[in-house]
């Protein structure tokens, strides 16, 4: 039988590709982003781009795609309806202020994130907030410097309401809060965290069922290290599951007051405090 891990995490990856965007609008289906470019017209063909991520999302078709040509900065979005935004190596938004990227998504909406550096400066509060939507895939990222400015923030990335999650070859460094999963519905969320590193925070990934809907996240092949608190916070109501991970060097490793699972083959070792606060349940493989 195939290990009961990746048949949980094949299972997330699953229920992304399975979610339909929303019904096409006015636009074209692929438009582009440069710093040479400017924001007027209809962001397509390639050799017309324009400025800002924000602008277009205005030119770009539900279900379509904003493509960055080069390394540069293109400043905050706010996401309300299913896209992508691919950016190439060194493509970023890095502004001091706010929120980088705001996702207030349909229920059927699949928003993409991949090929960006967000780094708040050590001034913005918000690295991905994640309000709404569908489904949610951050690819290749890192998401880094962010603060909390009193009212709450703080966050590299906040999963906000319910939806079925990846995170794959991301690294969330330097934020209060690294991950921070706290949906404010009922209905269950599910995450799978492949290759991500949560490092030198002060939480390194939270999880926390807010709304009293289950909360099921899947980690294989990460890292979480060197986060002054928490390496992996598991609150009630919410399930971690652990394969072939690294949990080292933070004050407390794994603090499970919800489930924690355990396919055996992970180095939880070197926490400051505590490698395992309550019960990690070894369920081997199957």
């Amino acid at each position: 039988m195939r290990n009961a891990f990746a048949s949980a995490f094949s299972s997330a990856i699953l229920a992304l590709s399975s979610l339909d965007a929303a019904p096409a609008r006015a636009g074209s289906i692929v438009t582009y982003v440069s710093g040479k470019g400017a924001d007027q017209g209809s962001c397509t063909p390639q050799s017309s781009p324009c400025r800002s991520f924000a602008y277009a999302l205005t030119q770009t078709s539900a279900g379509g795609e904003i493509k960055a040509l080069d390394p540069d900065g293109y400043g905050p979005v706010t996401i309300s309806q299913a896209v992508s935004l691919v950016g190439v190596e060194g493509a970023s938004i890095n502004r001091t202020s706010g929120t980088h990227i705001t996702i207030n998504a349909g229920p059927s909406d699949a928003v993409a994130i991949a090929n960006l550096i967000l780094d708040g400066g050590g001034a913005a509060n918000g690295g991905i907030v994640f309000n709404s939507g569908g489904s949610l895939a951050i690819t290749n990222c890192v998401v880094k410097n962010f603060v909390s400015l009193g009212g709450g923030g703080g966050d590299g990335i906040f999963i906000g309401g319910p939806t079925n999650f990846l995170m794959t070859d991301v690294i969330v460094s330097n934020n209060p809060y690294g991950i921070y999963v706290s949906p404010n519905s009922a209905s269950a969320t599910f995450g799978a965290l492949d290759h991500v590193s949560v490092v030198n925070n002060g939480e390194g990934a939270w999880l926390n069922s807010r709304g009293g809907g289950q909360v099921y996240v899947t980690a294989v092949n990460s890292v979480a290290e060197n986060n002054s608190d928490f390496g992996f916070y598991v609150n009630l109501g919410t399930t971690l599951r652990l394969s072939q991970s690294t949990v080292a060097q933070n004050n407390t490793g794994v603090e499970c007051d919800g489930t924690c699972q355990s396919a055996g083959n992970n180095f939880i070792y070197g926490n400051a405090g505590l490698d395992i606060g309550g019960t990690l349940t070894d369920v081997g493989t199957k």
